[in-house]
């Protein structure tokens, strides 16, 4: 049988080099006239013409770029690959896996052990370097994301090992921000940031292309500072060359090296960036997403905080931390600062899901190729991770957090803060209400850019997520009707160090 296919295909061949332009062009004359006679055919029998198919309105464009040549060199990109088979921008996988494990057998002792995070890595780097939906640029950010992380993470533990009189600095309770993304959490941590007794800390504090192994700023503003100037030109290098990518993502959140930093950026130390979720497969998305090496992480948070406060022995009274990260982990947000007074934001999950989907978007979308152009994998991921942290609030009932509606708390952010402090038997004085005040006028909202988006634009339906949510929902009626039964704890100056266990 395979012989006398091989004969068909090979007599197949001599008639297609045979053929001359004529022919071929009387060919397609011919074919075409078959489907015209065909399409007239079934008119005269009754049957409708094909009406052309409609636009998906949830499937997007490749994001083009505003440097021409950006875009021709992406397009070479996309040509090697896909017919010489030549990645130009590879994950440097095995630099990566060296960087990762590369660390102090004695940072154990203050970190614990770090297998958890080596697997969640070695999982994450092989899914981001096979996936389908990752584009050749997604792959450039990425390659350089995550050697920025690990090169800080590697650099950082080595200097706490050299200086182990870190692990002794005493952290004061600390204020901490969380509960589900998108509820309004960066305004409040700035106002609270505003106490002149407080100290949160700065982005290039905490990002990872800013650090060096030195000794930390000895104040909170420190532009002489080489993590400042570090910061300052590694987050140029992010932007650039591409305006347009900051613009769109500063209408979601508004970040520089100068601003308060969100502890998702030092988390991004230990833990690969969240956004991959959009180009991973299942069982590398579920990983990131509950964070399996979580206790690595929180141990990292409270040694890089030690570090920074041991800048400052005598500084803040206490720290204001934020991060919807938290909200997922409780149990080890309270083991790690213990006495910590935790606000809980709460919001109407479809305002939730559809602005938690849009900023996933913005910052994904240059990232994204193929089937991952899809608004309605980009609602499903959202629903997915708003998901996970309903889940482990629905699990582990928080009474001693003190809980916040958006609308209401939105209204009156200075009386929302008066009224914190006067739950934690903590003062507002007038040069902190002055300076609530001041960033309150000269950050009014839609500043850097206006947001609008609906759950039918990423293929969601209002009805399928009151149903997601709806346990979530109830429980947050419940608490408005009937108040918290137990607030956060009052401001103490308890100080802990976490078992490394």
């Amino acid at each position: 049988m395979e012989e006398y296919v091989q004969q068909a295909w090979d007599f197949a061949k001599q008639v297609m080099w045979e053929l001359g332009v004529q022919e071929v062009y009387m060919l397609l004359n011919v074919v075409c006239l078959m489907m015209f006679v065909y399409h007239l055919v079934r008119f005269a029998m009754g049957h409708p013409l094909p009406e052309p198919k409609k636009p998906d309105p949830t499937l997007i464009p490749s994001y083009w770029f505003s440097h021409w040549w950006i875009n021709i060199l992406l397009a070479y990109a996309w040509i090697a690959r896909r017919f010489f088979c030549t990645t130009i921008f590879p994950l440097p996988k095995e630099k990566l896996l060296d960087l990762l494990k590369d660390t102090p057998k004695e940072a154990e002792a203050f970190f614990g052990d770090q297998a958890a995070t080596v697997a969640v890595y070695e999982t994450v780097i092989a899914d981001l370097e096979k996936s389908p939906l990752l584009s050749n640029f997604g792959r450039f950010t990425a390659q350089r994301q995550l050697l920025e992380a690990l090169r800080a993470r590697q650099a950082f533990m080595k200097y706490f090992v050299a200086h182990p009189e870190i692990a002794d600095v005493s952290l004061p309770s600390p204020i901490v921000i969380t509960g589900l993304p998108r509820t309004g959490s960066t305004l409040l941590h700035n106002l609270l940031a505003c106490d002149p007794a407080a100290r949160a800390p700065f982005n290039y504090e905490v990002d990872a292309g800013g650090y060096d192994a030195i000794a930390p700023p000895s104040k909170a503003m420190d532009t002489e500072h080489l993590w400042f100037q570090r910061g300052v030109h590694a987050w140029d290098a992010r932007y650039r060359l591409t305006p347009e990518i900051f613009a769109d993502i500063a209408a979601c959140h508004f970040s520089t090296p100068e601003t308060i930093a969100d502890d998702a950026v030092l988390i991004e130390h230990a833990l690969p960036p969240l956004k991959y979720i959009a180009v991973l497969s299942n069982k590398a998305r579920r990983m990131l997403l509950t964070a399996t090496n979580k206790r690595n992480v929180y141990l990292y948070l409270y040694r890089y905080y030690q570090l920074l406060q041991s800048g400052q022995p005598d500084g803040p009274t206490h720290w204001v931390l934020k991060s919807p990260f938290h909200a997922s982990h409780l149990p080890l947000l309270r083991a790690t600062f213990p006495g910590a007074r935790i606000v809980m934001l709460h919001r109407e999950m479809k305002q939730v899901v559809a602005s938690s989907a849009t900023k996933l978007l913005r910052e994904m979308h240059p990232s994204l190729k193929g089937k991952g152009l899809d608004k309605k994998l980009i609602g499903r991921l959202a629903t997915e991770l708003c998901s996970e942290t309903t889940n482990a609030l629905l699990a582990r009932k928080a009474l001693d957090v003190t809980n916040l509606q958006y609308d209401e708390w939105i209204a009156d952010p200075i009386g929302t803060v008066k009224a914190l402090y006067d739950q934690w038997g903590m003062e507002v004085s007038d040069d902190f209400e002055n300076k609530m005040r001041e960033y309150l006028e000269k950050n009014p909202k839609g500043k850097y850019g206006e947001v609008k988006y609906t759950v039918e634009e990423y293929g969601l339906s209002g009805a399928v997520l009151d149903c997601t949510f709806g346990k979530y929902a109830a429980m947050q009626a419940a608490q408005s009707r009937d108040g918290p039964e137990i607030t956060s704890p009052r401001h103490s100056d308890q100080v802990h160090v976490p078992s490394t266990a």
